[in-house]
């Protein structure tokens, strides 16, 4: 209990760094940054670490390892022992999200492998042969301030600001990406204030530290999302389903979500 208090903590210190940040101008910072570097980051949490962590989930295998060369190995290691149920169901949705990219471009295909991969397991006998999310808590988290006690803030710091780096570099090389790609002009400096707002909310509502996530963004572009309108729609859409399905939800298999995963991040490589 104490270190999910503790977690919150890091999110709100890192709330008030972004704060900051925003205050001071401190976005020009990112100029110094170059752009090969972004990309570098950018395609190695695309191609090389998301890769390598879906991939188990794709083939119904172990996998392991703390790195991506440790993961590499793993998954060679253990290529005999692929789960041919798992693989298939797998497959079988990275090519209907290939042949729905191919033919029926900016659609929520991944919505439709998510649904028809769940009733698949739900009224089959394999929810015991595949890997799913499993029990998923319903309801909405608890809201209040977080527990502050100001002894621990200086030990918070160094991860908090930690958080502010990594997810601000996340964040930019993931904006800059899409931004490119559809030719609009990215505010940096209106990132440090989008990040500091949520990682306030998220404080109050008793998480840890959040950003602009890579693969979450690359899917919510697949699916033909165009403004940030879209994000309003996907908690409103979070939110029916932490009410009301989350029986259902559990027999989402791993497989499927891999395979949305694999299939998004794979567009936005830079070679």
């Amino acid at each position: 209990m104490r270190f999910a208090q503790l977690a919150t903590l890091a999110a709100f210190v890192a709330a008030a760094l972004f704060t900051l940040a925003w205050l001071l101008r401190l976005s020009s910072l990112i100029d110094f940054i170059s752009e090969t570097i972004l990309l570098g980051f950018q395609g190695r949490r695309r191609s090389q670490h998301r890769a390598v962590t879906q991939i188990p989930h794709l083939l119904g295998i172990p996998g392991g390892g703390h790195n991506f060369i440790e993961r590499v190995i793993a998954i060679a290691s253990q290529f005999l022992q692929v789960n041919p149920v798992v693989a298939t169901i797998g497959l079988a949705n990275l090519a209907l999200l290939w042949l729905g990219e191919k033919f029926l471009p900016n659609r929520p295909i991944a919505l439709l492998v998510v649904i028809l991969s769940t009733t698949f397991i739900s009224v089959t006998n394999l929810a015991s042969h595949v890997a799913t999310v499993g029990d998923i808590p319903s309801g909405f988290p608890s809201f209040g301030p977080p527990v502050i006690q100001f002894e621990e803030v200086n030990g918070i710091l160094p991860v908090a600001f930690a958080a502010l780096l990594l997810s601000y570099m996340e964040s930019v090389s993931a904006g800059r990406a899409f931004a490119s790609k559809h030719r609009y002009k990215l505010d940096v400096r209106q990132e440090l204030l989008g990040l500091g707002s949520a990682n306030l909310l998220v404080a109050f509502g008793h998480g840890y530290p959040v950003a602009g996530g890579l693969s979450q963004s690359a899917v919510n572009e697949k699916a033909g999302a165009k403004t940030p309108l879209s994000l309003i729609f996907a908690s409103a859409t979070l939110a029916l389903c932490l009410l009301f399905l989350t029986g259902f939800l559990r027999n989402l298999p791993k497989a499927a979500l891999a395979a949305i995963v694999l299939m998004a991040v794979t567009g936005l490589i830079k070679v």
